[in-house]
């Protein structure tokens, strides 16, 4: 199993939260914390990169979708 890790890379179109290894209870707390940041500054472009990520909980997934409906609605960009 491996270590849950999340991070943020600056672009320049805007941040990228960058995840890798499992997602649970663990890793939702500071995904939480990065995603608030990130949409408290505006960001118009949020990128998350979750292609290492081995597997994704509920609570992580209502994360992701909650801090993309945040960024629409301020004015951000939604690609899928």
């Amino acid at each position: 199993m491996s270590l849950p890790e999340v991070s943020v890379a600056a672009r320049d179109l805007g941040p990228v939260v960058v995840q890798a290894g499992e997602a649970g209870r663990s890793s939702v707390t500071r995904l939480n914390e990065v995603l608030t940041a990130q949409v408290s500054a505006r960001a118009r472009y949020l990128t998350i990169d979750a292609a290492n990520r081995r597997s994704i909980d509920q609570a992580t997934a209502q994360a992701l979708m909650l801090a993309g409906l945040i960024v629409l609605v301020h004015g951000g960009r939604r690609y899928w």
